[in-house]
């Protein structure tokens, strides 16, 4: 006798003489299992076939696993680390990654943060609005037009 049907004869021995709570539990185990086959779900044996096809007819292109196993690695990483961010920090974070999707548009936080300066120098008085405003227009001058040497 082969060691699979040996065993089936074992769980249905173990089975014929357990309580209700435990055949509740082999049932319920035994449910999800069949739930969870993907080999006999339609859409996804599907899905598996057309992206094989694809792969195979060089339309997309894989990568290699260990390639595939460090991107893993690395968000596995990331977001390990995000969970001990303070939850007052995410939204810094996240516009932090939002920033650096080439596909973003630029949020207009920065123009509110620099509006937010607007009338700054209104009480200053007139002739030391034109210092400033002189002394930074010579520091810019001076700054940018240097020869740097290597």
């Amino acid at each position: 006798m082969n060691a699979v049907k040996q065993m089936r004869l074992e769980v249905k021995k173990y089975i014929d003489a357990a309580d209700t709570k435990v055949v509740k539990m082999v049932h319920a185990m035994l449910e999800v299992e069949k739930e969870n086959d993907w080999l006999q779900n339609e859409e996804i044996l599907s899905i598996v076939q057309e992206r094989s096809a694809e792969y195979k007819s060089g339309k997309v292109k894989g990568i290699p696993w260990e390639t595939a196993k460090k991107q893993i690695l690395s968000l596995s990483t990331i977001l390990k680390e995000l969970e001990n961010v303070p939850h007052n920090r995410l939204e810094d974070i996240y516009s932090f990654i939002h920033s650096l999707n080439a596909n973003t548009k630029k949020p207009d936080s920065n123009r509110k943060k620099i509006l937010s300066f607007a009338g700054s120098f209104s009480d200053m008085p007139e002739k030391d609005y034109k210092d400033f405003i002189n002394g930074t227009k010579q520091t810019r001058k001076d700054l940018f037009n240097r020869d740097i040497k290597s």
